[in-house]
Formats: structure tokens, C-alpha cells, sequence
């Protein structure tokens, strides 16, 4: 599992965008779009700040809060099956939200 930032509850709790350093130590600017549990464990749906417009806003990344030492880190999901998961589940809600809207 790739450990991706610390951050705290409280700003996942408020925060429409995240700035998260990756594993090459470049930080990179997301849009917070959803958290959701599965199975006792939190997630993150999140998509890269795009400059361009009319980049491809359906595609999302999830990112799974681990607690280590009292600290919230967010980090990649390296089973296949966790993600398949938690992806359907997130799938789900924004359908639901989309129905919603309209």
C-alpha cells in the first residue's frame, strides 16, 4: 500500500480541494468529490484539478484513509478486489446523486 499524504479528519471533513504529494514528491491539486464507507473502512473520491475545462470530469481516483499514530493518511488501494468494491459503491452514490438532479 503507497502511503500518499497526512491529513487531518477535519480537513477531509471540510475541504472542497487537497493538495496530496505523491510517492515522487510532487504535489499535485485534487477536487474532493465524495467520501464513502465500505465494510468499516473510509474512502475518498477524488479527480485531479484540471486547468482544461473540458478534460474528462468521470474519471475519479479513490484513495483509501488509513489511521497510523493517531494521523490520517490517504493511500492508494493495492487489492484489486478492495477497489473493484469500493469503485461499484461509489459508482452507485454519484448515479443516485445524478438521478437526483435531474
Amino acid at each position: 500500500m503507497s502511503e500518499i499524504e497526512n491529513i487531518t479528519d477535519n480537513d477531509l471533513d471540510t475541504a472542497e480541494y487537497i493538495d496530496l504529494e505523491d510517492e515522487n514528491g510532487d504535489t499535485v491539486t485534487f477536487e474532493l468529490i465524495g467520501r464513502i464507507e465500505v465494510d468499516g473502512c473510509s474512502y475518498c473520491a477524488v479527480i485531479p484539478e484540471e486547468e482544461d475545462e473540458n478534460a474528462d470530469s468521470d474519471v475519479y481516483v479513490i484513495l483509501k484513509e488509513v489511521n497510523k499514530n493517531d494521523e490520517v493518511y490517504l493511500s492508494t488501494i493495492d487489492d484489486d478486489k478492495e477497489y473493484d468494491r469500493v469503485d461499484k459503491e461509489c459508482f452507485n452514490v454519484f448515479e443516485e446523486l445524478d438521478e437526483e438532479e435531474e
